[in-house]
């Protein structure tokens, strides 16, 4: 199983639109792998996960065949993962021609079909696609890779002293647990840390890697995004419970400006790298890749 990153950004993308600060700045004048578009990813070059508004520039400058995917796996109807305006574009003829007459398949919960069924132009989007409707903790198979949908920790209000934090909401975000072959990724955004339950159904779930939301960077970050501080206690989390090994590999993701800009500190990728390494985390950049 491959993964590859296609944006590494939260919803603002680096250098954030609009913003003029010493991050963003630097970000500009350093050019690169400081370049980060809003995040999604690829796997084994067949399955999206996520359409965010970037989605043909990452796919172009990494040289992924859109025309070869045949399945997008959506997280949440926010717009920096769900730009549901691009999906337009899969109808034909009108804006493409296929070379195969099957509908592009996109998998969510019933707030992403109501999303997509929503939309001012979903008759175009739906000559084109065909939406599959999921629940938590129901496997489903796509391109040979087994998806698992869980809840995510993603904006939901703190609980109260003492609460549980659980799930609100059926329209809660999804995170995901990919598997095949034997190979198991944990795919950790929006999300703050997991629910217990999230946690209790991963005991006895080796994993072979995990991507963490680190929107916050090196901060902590209270509730519903996380920061490396979250993200060392995920993983030191999983390796207690036996979910994780030191032959496990973590990932760090969808970071925002405004996180990476910590009181005097730029944390620039080198600076970034040295903060996540403490942790044994490595942060990603757009368009990296790694295979299980």
């Amino acid at each position: 199983m491959k993964l590859q990153y296609l944006g590494t950004a939260a919803a603002e993308a680096i250098p954030a639109l609009f913003c003029t600060c010493e991050f963003c700045e630097e970000a500009r004048r350093r050019g690169d792998s400081e370049l980060r578009l809003r995040s999604g990813a690829v796997v084994n070059d067949r399955v999206l996960i996520d359409c965010p508004p970037d989605v043909y520039e990452s796919c172009r400058r990494h040289g992924i065949p859109l025309e070869k995917v045949t399945d997008v796996v959506i997280t949440h109807i926010h717009s920096d993962h769900l730009a549901v305006g691009e999906l337009i574009y899969r109808c034909a003829p009108s804006f493409c021609i296929r070379s195969s007459p099957e509908k592009l398949r996109v998998w969510g919960t019933d707030a992403v079909r109501r999303r997509i069924e929503g939309d001012p132009e979903a008759k175009l989007i739906l000559q084109g696609c065909e939406i599959h409707t999921i629940r938590y903790y129901e496997p489903f198979t796509v391109s040979g890779v087994t998806f698992t949908a869980l809840p995510a920790n993603h904006m939901q209000p703190p609980p109260e002293e003492g609460e549980p934090c659980v799930p609100t909401s059926p329209d809660t975000p999804c995170n995901y647990l990919l598997e095949q072959d034997g190979k198991r990724l944990l795919y950790l955004h929006d999300t703050g840390v997991p629910f217990e339950e999230v946690f209790d159904f991963l005991r006895g779930v080796r994993l072979d890697a995990v991507s963490l939301d680190c929107t916050c960077g090196p901060q902590s970050c209270c509730y519903g995004h996380m920061g490396l501080p979250e993200n060392a206690a995920v993983r030191d989390r999983l390796i207690r419970q036996g979910s994780a090994d030191t032959e496990t590999r973590f990932f760090a993701n969808h970071f925002s400006h405004n996180g990476l800009r910590a009181g005097d500190a730029l944390y620039t990728r080198e600076k970034l790298y040295d903060a996540c390494s403490v942790h044994g985390i490595v942060p990603s950049h757009d368009g990296m890749s790694f295979t299980l």
